[in-house]
């Protein structure tokens, strides 16, 4: 499209995207948390509150496939091990765990910015 007022809200499934920039004649951003399956996506504006910009389409959320790590921090540490660490990727579901060797971690979850990230307490 082109021509986006500045004030152009893009919603999936009813949640807006995160960090959404609005250029002509593009509109970036990360897509929201979903639900497995087909969502509406609707584009719409304020200040043009009787028209929907863009209507009828939807946009298709995937069910998780494996889990990705991406990066974790910190890259090292003692190795008497028991220093917290954060590790970030997608496709995190409740009851991941994370071990090295024999030493297992309590795997706390976090969410942000539409991304999962979980961070690691070694036990």
């Amino acid at each position: 499209g082109s021509r986006f007022p500045p004030d152009t809200v893009v919603t999936i499934g009813g949640n807006a995207l995160v960090n959404l920039k609005v250029t002509d004649p593009l509109i970036s951003g990360l897509t929201p948390l979903g639900t497995a399956g087909e969502q509406d996506l609707l584009i719409t504006s304020p200040s043009h509150p009787m028209s929907n910009l863009f209507y009828g389409t939807t946009f298709r959320y995937t069910a998780p496939g494996r889990p990705v790590a991406l990066s974790m921090t910190p890259t090292s540490g003692l190795q008497s091990g028991g220093q917290p660490a954060v590790i970030e990727g997608v496709g995190f579901q409740p009851g991941l765990t994370v071990a090295d060797g024999p030493a297992k971690a309590t795997v706390l979850p976090l969410t942000g910015k539409g991304v999962q990230h979980t961070a690691v307490r070694p036990r």
